[in-house]
């Protein structure tokens, strides 16, 4: 596992919020690999005092594919899950105002 991408209608959503009319769905959101935990409590992270969160649906594909029929595309899905998405907004929002990746906040 390397990173996760988020890509489906909130993310559209969020694509069209964000103000860029040259962005087209789909849009594509990641997260490192070491985002995944286990943790009982999660420690309020460094250099933010805006932090959001969002529960989000998992979905973890288990194979690889390309232009797969829709009626065979759960034959690629390994499995489900929830994950809490953890945004520190006061970065995000600098971060975009420069054109920089948001996967740093």
């Amino acid at each position: 596992l390397f990173c996760f991408f988020s890509c489906g209608d909130e993310s559209i959503n969020q694509c069209t919020r964000s103000g860029d009319p040259k962005r087209d769905p789909p849009c594509f959101f990641s997260k490192p690999a070491d985002a995944v935990c286990t943790l009982d409590a999660i420690p309020y992270p460094p250099k933010t005092k805006n932090l959001h969160y969002e529960i989000e649906q998992v979905v973890a594909i288990g194979s690889r594919g390309r232009d797969i029929p829709l009626a065979s595309a759960l034959d690629y899905v390994w499995g489900y899950g929830v994950g809490v998405d953890l945004t520190r907004r006061d970065i995000q929002s600098g971060l975009k105002q420069s054109g920089r990746p948001w996967e740093l906040a």
